[in-house]
This record gives structure tokens, sequence and C-alpha cells, in this order.
């Protein structure tokens, strides 16, 4: 058991690693990942430790997630911690381009999308475009953020092109990006959970492909040209699939599951060991 704890611990340590670099480069202090820490264990233990729809003594919290009954009784009492930002338009966003490439009112021939005005021609432009998507945005301001965020661009007087299929924010640390970034480890932790769990018989996707003692330098260039080339492919495969599905009549067409498929490219970062403290000057 200690090889095990041993090794939960440094794989933590590992995974812990580059989320604090991040909430280091945007001024989260230490007592602040405390204090978020703190409400995540109270709220987890809340969730998970009574059983479903029992209800769960202050007293017991204290014991079972090891915080202090005080810091327990004074997150209770303030829900402040709990607030969820107000949602970004990513999502909505994110939906106008894969109307774009998915619709055939917006194709031209072989599946590219139309360049297309934005009023005018009736149920061919951007603005009815934006319209149709089952999550509502105003026009006028996606159409002012997807072209900042560089998704379209103006041809001409009155068009406008689309060049991406998947909607990214290109503000490092925006709401946007750090929304996208939220979800997207969420997924992928709640994926290898599922799989870690021998509750669940059935696993989720989760492949790795990878060389095993690294890839030469000269041909790293090649091989992200071949990987984005493949990913985009696999990615418009499955959106062009997911907007079928959403044509088709269902008998229970209400009843629905957030799912999806994330694609993403990883290069190991090369971080040597330091000795701790010989890098720390004492008595300052």
């Amino acid at each position: 058991m200690s090889e095990y704890r041993a090794q939960l611990i440094h794989t933590f340590r590992t995974v812990l690693r580059p989320l604090v670099r991040i909430l280091f480069r945007a001024g989260i202090r230490f007592d602040e990942f405390i204090e978020l820490i703190r409400g995540i264990y109270v709220e987890l233990t809340i969730r998970d430790g009574a059983g479903i729809g029992k209800k769960i003594s202050i007293g017991r919290i204290s014991i079972l997630s090891g915080i202090p009954r005080r810091d327990v009784d004074r997150l209770i009492a303030s829900s402040d911690w709990m607030q969820i930002p107000k949602p970004t338009d990513a999502v909505a966003l994110a939906a106008v381009l894969h109307r774009w490439h998915t619709d055939s009112t917006f194709l031209g021939p072989y599946g590219v999308p139309l360049e297309l005005p934005q009023t005018g021609q009736a149920g061919r432009n951007f603005t009815d475009l934006v319209r149709g998507c089952p999550i509502k945005i105003d026009p006028v301001s996606a159409f002012e953020q997807l072209l900042s965020a560089g998704m379209i661009v103006r041809s001409g007087e009155t068009h406008v092109k689309v060049l991406f299929r998947t909607y990214l924010s290109p503000q490092p640390m925006s709401a946007e990006m750090l929304e996208q970034f939220g979800s997207g480890i969420r997924n992928l932790a709640s994926t290898i959970d599922h799989n870690m769990s021998p509750a669940q018989n059935t696993k989720r996707i989760e492949r790795s492909v990878f060389p095993d003692d690294g890839l030469p330098n000269e041909l790293i260039d090649e091989y992200d040209t071949f990987v984005r080339e493949r990913a985009a492919q696999l990615i418009s495969d499955i959106d062009d699939w997911l907007a079928e599905a959403a044509r088709r009549r269902l008998t229970n067409p209400s009843n629905r599951t957030k799912l999806g498929v994330s694609v993403y490219q990883y290069v190991v970062p090369v971080e040597q060991p330091i000795d701790v403290a010989s890098q720390v000057v004492t008595g300052s």
C-alpha cells in the first residue's frame, strides 16, 4: 500500500504542476488555492459521503474530509465559493461554425462552406445562419466575436468567409479560453476516472500512440503536419455524423446526454529535477 500511495502522490504532483503554474501566472496565491481545495473537499464529501438522497452532519463532513469543523461551518454558511460565473459565448460561437460546415443550406459544391452576405438573400446569409442555431446568440455579437477571434474574415464589402471549423479564443487567459480549458480537463479526468473504476464494465475510449523512445527532432515538423491533417479529418467526420443525427426523427429527442470526442496532441515537457534547498537563500 505504501508503494501505491507514493505513486498516487507522485501522479498528482505531475498532474497539479501545470495547473498550479497557470494559477501562479494568474496571480492566485497559495492561501486562495487552499480555500479552493477546502471547498472541493466539502462539496465532494456532501455529494459522496452520505449516499444518494441522504443528509450529512457538519461533524461527519469534518471527520470524512479532515477539514476542521470551523472551516466546514464557514463554508456551509456562505455559498460564495460555489458561485458559477456567467457562461461565455464560446459554445454558441462553436454552434455557428458547426452549422456553417454541416447545413446544406450554407454549403457549396463538395461540401465547401459558402461565403455569405451578412444580410439579404433571405435564408442564406450570416444573420439567418446564426438565428437558426440551437444555442441563441445575437448575430451582430457573433459576427464581431468570430471576426475578432480570426475565425471568419470579410470578403469584399458585403460578404464574410469562414476560416475554421472549430472555435478557439485567441486571447490567452480569456474567460472563453479558461472555460474551454476547464471543460477539457474535466472531460479528460472524468474519462480516466470512469476507466479506473472497477464498477464500470464498459470503458470509454482512451488511447494514446507514441514512439517508445521519442521521435528524432528532424521529423517533428512532418509528424505535426501528419497529425493535424488526420485529426482534422476525424473531427470533421464525427461533426458531420452529429449534424446528420440531429436531423433524424426520434421517439424521445428531449432525453439527452452531453458527450463528445476530444483529440489532443501532446509533447512531454522536459523539466529537470531541482534541489529545492540549494535554490533558496535562507535568512531573508
